[in-house]
C-alpha cells in the first residue's frame, strides 16, 4: 500500500538520511492511485525527496495529475516504456500505447521540468530490418533526453518462446536458462541475423546522442530544454550528466 511505502520510506529518510529514492518496480504504475496517494503523502509529510522509476512507466496509464503530483513529490526524471516504434509492432505485442499521442506527452513532461527516459524493444520475431529502422528513427524523433534499445528474449514459459518453437525458429533451451542479456540476441528471427540484431541495438543507441544534438540547433526547443536546469539542483544533475557523456564509465 501506499502508506507502507510512506512507512518504510520515512525510516530511511529519519534514521540514515535517505533523500533519494529509486522504484524497480515493473509495474509501478499498476495502480494511479496509489501512486496518487504515495505522492500526496510525501507532500504532506514536507519530505524533501528525489525520486525516479527506472524500469519504465507505459505512457498511456499517465495523466496530467498524475504528473503534477508526481513532480510535486519530489520525481525528477521518468522513464516511458514505450517499446514499440510502428503501428504493426504495436499491434503485434498488444501494448496499449498511442504512438500519435506520444510526442505530445513527451513534449509535456520535458516543459514541466522533468529529464526524459524511453526504451525500445527489437527483434520481435515477424519483424523485419525496415521495421527496426523505422522504430529506431520514431525514437530519435521524441526528444527524449535518454534512449535505451532493448532486444527481445524469448524466456522459457513466454508467448514469445511458443512463437519460436511454433514457426520451427531455432532456439536453445539451454542457452536461453543460463543467458538473460537483455542486450543481446541470443538467436536469430526469421528476417534478422542475431548479429545483425545487435549492431541494429548499436545504431539505435549510438546514433540518438548525435541525433539529439541536432534538436538544440532548434531555438524552440529549449522551451522543452530549459525547465530542466533552472534550479541548482537540477543544473547539478545536468552537469553530471554531461561529464558521464564526455568520459563514461567501463
Amino acid at each position: 500500500s501506499a502508506l507502507n511505502i510512506l512507512c518504510e520510506m520515512e525510516t530511511l529518510y529519519e534514521r540514515w538520511g535517505v533523500r533519494e529514492f529509486c522504484f524497480q518496480d515493473d509495474q509501478f504504475m499498476g495502480s494511479k492511485q496509489r501512486i496518487l496517494d504515495l505522492c500526496r503523502m510525501i507532500v504532506d509529510k514536507k519530505l524533501n525527496l528525489s525520486l525516479i522509476a527506472p524500469p519504465g512507466i507505459t505512457p498511456s496509464l499517465v495523466s496530467d495529475e498524475v504528473l503534477r503530483w508526481m513532480k510535486r513529490a519530489g520525481f525528477y526524471r521518468i522513464c516511458y516504456s514505450i517499446d514499440v516504434g510502428t503501428e504493426r509492432g504495436r499491434k503485434y505485442v498488444k501494448k496499449p500505447v498511442a504512438l500519435n499521442k506520444v510526442r505530445a506527452l513527451i513534449r509535456k513532461t520535458n516543459r514541466m521540468g522533468f529529464w526524459t527516459y524511453a526504451t525500445f524493444v527489437i527483434g520481435f520475431p515477424d519483424e523485419t530490418e525496415d521495421e527496426v529502422l523505422e522504430a529506431i528513427g520514431f525514437a530519435h524523433r521524441l526528444k527524449v533526453d535518454f534512449t535505451r534499445f532493448y532486444i527481445a528474449q524469448p524466456h522459457l514459459g513466454s508467448k514469445l518462446y511458443e512463437i519460436y518453437e511454433r514457426d520451427g525458429m531455432p532456439v536453445n533451451r539451454c542457452i536461453i536458462e543460463s543467458h538473460h542479456d537483455i542486450f543481446d540476441a541470443v538467436f536469430s528471427t526469421k528476417h534478422i541475423s542475431a548479429i545483425r540484431l545487435k549492431q541494429l541495438r548499436e545504431m539505435g543507441e549510438d546514433g540518438y546522442l548525435k541525433k539529439h544534438a541536432w534538436h538544440f540547433l532548434n531555438p524552440f526547443y529549449f522551451l522543452d530544454f530549459l525547465p530542466k536546469v533552472l534550479s541548482v539542483s537540477k543544473f547539478k544533475y545536468a552537469f553530471r550528466l554531461f561529464f558521464w557523456l564526455i568520459h563514461p564509465k567501463p
